[in-house]
């Protein structure tokens, strides 16, 4: 991993969410996710590596070259609206990493048009630590959402305890609820909880009409997932320069 991220043998694909509330903008246009290539060429998903990452304390470099690639992106393009990339909560603990990134953005002036999203896996005992590297980033105009929501062991107490702009909930709620009582229900309750807190809510891996049908009836402001389009190559082509 180390090696890939040295030699660059990392590309960028997106995503787009869509709004389902009538005058509502999504929180974000798209989400930019990370390809790896290993030295045979295949392509490797975060699934396969963001773990690892963390485990042999390799994500902050990943997440310095991520944000850094999102960030030169953003600053030689005219996209309009927001993107979000992945960062790892690990990397927020961190002060040089936060130092880091808020310079970044500070001297790209592409804040207002970036969100991080942090993943679910947050260290336990060291949401005060993470809180103070959000905010840091915060000043800078970044927004956070919280991915994976009800798909690991994130609480409500966090969604409180963090500046949460955005609350990502997990496709197997998405998918759970169509046929899952107990599923239907968590789902309903986690947008009532962020309605009550002011979080806008995107319902992850939405890939049927009846799905879309059955968020947008629950109350979530935006959906992504392959009914509105697979990850393609980002920036596109004809993106505006």
């Amino acid at each position: 991993m180390r090696s890939a991220i040295n030699d660059g043998r990392l590309s960028m694909v997106a995503q787009p969410v869509r709004a389902i509330r009538a005058g509502l903008q999504p929180p974000m246009n798209a989400e930019v996710l990370v390809r790896l290539y290993d030295e045979a060429g295949h392509t490797l998903l975060p699934d396969d590596f963001v773990a690892l990452a963390e485990q042999y304390d390799v994500v902050n470099a990943l997440d310095r070259a991520v944000i850094k690639r999102v960030v030169g992106t953003l600053n030689r393009t005219a996209m309009p609206g927001r993107v979000s990339c992945n960062v790892s909560p690990h990397s927020l603990l961190d002060p040089s990493f936060v130092d880091w990134a808020s310079d970044l953005i500070s001297v790209s002036k592409q804040g207002q048009r970036l969100v991080l999203e942090l993943t679910e896996r947050l260290p336990i005992g060291r949401v005060p630590t993470v809180r103070d590297g959000m905010h840091q980033l915060r000043a800078g105009g970044v927004k956070f959402a919280l991915d994976d929501f009800g798909a690991g062991t994130t609480s409500y107490g966090n969604l409180r305890e963090l500046p949460v702009d955005v609350l990502k909930i997990d496709g197997t709620l998405t998918r759970g609820a169509l046929t899952s009582t107990v599923d239907r229900a968590m789902m309903r309750s986690t947008i009532e909880v962020a309605q009550a807190l002011h979080i806008k809510t995107i319902a992850e891996g939405v890939e049927t009409s009846e799905q879309l049908a059955h968020v947008q009836a629950l109350g979530a402001d935006a959906v992504q997932g392959y009914y509105f389009g697979q990850p393609t190559p980002w920036p596109a082509k004809d993106a505006v320069i």
